[in-house]
């Protein structure tokens, strides 16, 4: 028997799009879980204020950033 693998994407004029999970979004217990575990996983606000990249640093970066979206066509969601 031969396997493949099933690929649940469609294409749109603007992109892919992948088709809706009904066992994710149809579940209250996976919001319930997100939610619970949210404040496990954020970063502290010291993160930022410890933060390497100074204003003008950030700037360079976030430029790269928009040239390197341009140059390989991400998706307007990427930005």
């Amino acid at each position: 028997m031969e396997k493949s693998l099933l690929c649940a994407e469609s294409f749109y004029s603007d992109g892919i799009t992948a088709a809706k999970d009904s066992t994710i979004w149809d579940d209250q217990r996976v919001l319930d879980d997100l939610l619970e575990t949210e404040a496990t996983y954020m970063p502290s606000m010291q993160y930022f204020k410890n933060s390497d990249l100074d204003p003008s640093t950030r700037k360079t970066v976030t430029q790269w950033m928009r040239e390197v979206n341009s140059e390989l066509m991400f998706q307007k969601l990427v930005i």
